[in-house]
């Protein structure tokens, strides 16, 4: 797997190149050293108010949900334990995964650095004749550059997370680690969908309002048609299990677009903090997700297939 990311520049071989439409990949690099960008963000009042606002609700919503378990706090150092030593084992336990996904079906690709990662998802989807790509959020992918390294060798990834929506869609950048559109209110929000969703895809409905059922449903049309015209997903896997090999996803239905996206390839990315020496490992850890950093009464969806490519 050779070949310089940014001379991929020519669609599949049958692809229509008027059907690949890459949005703009914005670089953490380049950007003004903390400083000066504090001084700008602190006079900007109504960034200031976002953030307030948000910040204010989720520490609420947050501390709500943890007050209704008792053992919050042996769940957290349960989980720090698990994943220290995780962490001491990390080889090893890496070489068992790959052992028991290669025995169900699964390959595995080994990567050196973000470049080779990166050609190493492009050659999967060129190989799978498509030219565009459905994503979840993704950290790893976004340390990567992934979708700047895609755009390059004409694939376009659309992100389905609908705050990595709203951020591609505004040609932006994400603010926080897990709530990456906290810096924008809901009336801006509304704006970036009129102006940017029509170039992407489905366009926003011209009377769309900024309630929240409202932009929601404007983003589930908009991505439903990517979902069902996708031949190739990235998606990350939330938690493995070496031993026994189970790939978990955790998550909130009322965050699902579609309860699972049906492309004929699905690449996963794996990060080291997830994986597990096994199943029963994850009990602190499942139950530490289930209290979410921005916390919702729980509806939540755990998904523990055996099988599949990674």
């Amino acid at each position: 797997m050779t070949g310089d990311p940014a001379a991929m520049t020519s669609p599949p071989a049958g692809a229509d190149p008027g059907s690949i439409r890459p949005l703009p990949a914005p670089s953490f690099r380049g950007t003004p050293p903390f400083p000066e960008a504090a001084r700008r963000a602190l006079a900007d009042d109504q960034l200031r108010t976002n953030l307030r606002r948000a910040t204010m609700t989720i520490r609420t919503k947050r501390q709500r949900a943890v007050d209704e378990r008792d053992d919050w706090e042996a769940l957290r150092v349960a989980g720090a334990a698990i994943k220290d030593d995780v962490l001491a084992r990390l080889p090893e336990l890496l070489i068992e995964l790959e052992s028991n996904v290669t025995a169900a079906g699964g390959v595995v690709h080994w990567a050196r650095d973000a470049a080779e990662a990166n050609r190493i998802v492009a050659d999967l989807v060129r190989a799978a004749g498509a030219n565009e790509v459905v994503k979840v959020k993704s950290m790893v992918t976004q340390e990567i550059e992934l979708n700047d390294a895609l755009a390059r060798a004409g694939i376009a990834a659309w992100e389905t997370d609908l705050a990595e929506l709203i951020v591609q869609l505004g040609d932006d950048l994400p603010s926080h680690i897990l709530v990456p559109a906290i810096h924008r209110n809901r009336t801006e929000i509304r704006d970036i969908f009129r102006r940017a969703m029509g170039g992407a895809g489905r366009p926003a409905p011209t009377d769309l309002s900024d309630e929240p059922r409202a932009l929601a449903e404007a983003a589930r049309l908009h991505l439903r048609e990517k979902f069902l015209r996708a031949r190739v997903a990235c998606r990350r896997e939330s938690r493995s299990a070496s031993r026994e090999w189970r790939a978990g996803r955790v998550r909130l239905r009322t965050r699902y677009f579609q309860v699972q996206p049906t492309p004929a390839l699905k690449s996963g990315s794996l990060f080291v903090r997830p994986t597990f020496p096994s199943m029963k490992n994850d009990v602190a850890d499942f139950s530490l997700v289930s209290t979410p950093p921005t916390p919702m009464r729980l509806r939540s969806v755990s998904l523990l297939p055996r099988s599949g490519s990674a």
